[in-house]
């Protein structure tokens, strides 16, 4: 599974927009900022925590 970002606006609902590079989240941050003079910040996946039966398995996120 590969990594991506999310943008999070301060005092709105939770991010539902997956971002596959950084770039293209920042990008949405500074279009949400002009429009709504809000602070965002940007999230960034880095494990992703799955059960199997019966272990629970943690696996850190590639680059690529």
């Amino acid at each position: 599974m590969k990594r991506f970002w999310m943008v999070y606006v301060e005092g709105k609902n939770a991010p539902t927009r997956l971002h596959p590079t950084e770039a293209d989240a920042l990008t949405e941050a500074a279009r949400l900022v002009s429009m709504q003079r809000c602070i965002a910040y940007i999230l960034e996946a880095t494990h992703v925590v799955t059960q199997a039966e019966p272990p629970i398995i943690s696996e850190k996120l590639s680059d690529d």
